[in-house]
């Protein structure tokens, strides 16, 4: 089935022990999650939204941990609150974190993250 296995790897807001690792992908439940990995886990889930609409499949499961996923990665952006210790903040803003525990900045992190919630937006803005 499409997307089957990311349910047990993304972590489930009912099973985490930190709300803001909820959405986050790991290897299991122990670990913290890691925005890059995250935000290609959630290109993939993206498309098979995609795939799985344009084939007719329920996808609510997958939409639903978009959301969870989407959050995490929100969570991980670099906004004008949390910068005061980076030495050029302005050009920081936007970018994502590595994760919340590792507070480095890479370009490619930034780049699956965007090109994720820019081509899932559509299937979670009008979700509760």
């Amino acid at each position: 089935d499409i997307g089957v296995h990311y349910d047990r790897i993304m972590h489930n807001r009912e099973e985490v022990s930190f709300e803001e690792d909820a959405g986050g992908l790991c290897i299991n439940q122990a670990c913290t999650p890691h925005t890059g990995g995250t935000a290609t886990g959630a290109e993939a889930i993206v498309a098979a939204i995609s795939l799985g609409e344009a084939i007719g499949k329920d996808t609510s499961a997958l939409r639903r941990q978009l959301k969870d996923t989407f959050q995490y990665l929100r969570n991980s952006q670099i906004t004008a609150d949390d910068t005061f210790w980076i030495p050029d903040d302005a050009a920081a803003i936007g970018g994502f974190y590595d994760s919340q525990s590792k507070l480095k900045l890479r370009i490619d992190t930034t780049q699956h993250a965007i090109s994720a919630l820019l081509r899932g937006a559509k299937w979670v803005e009008n979700m509760p």
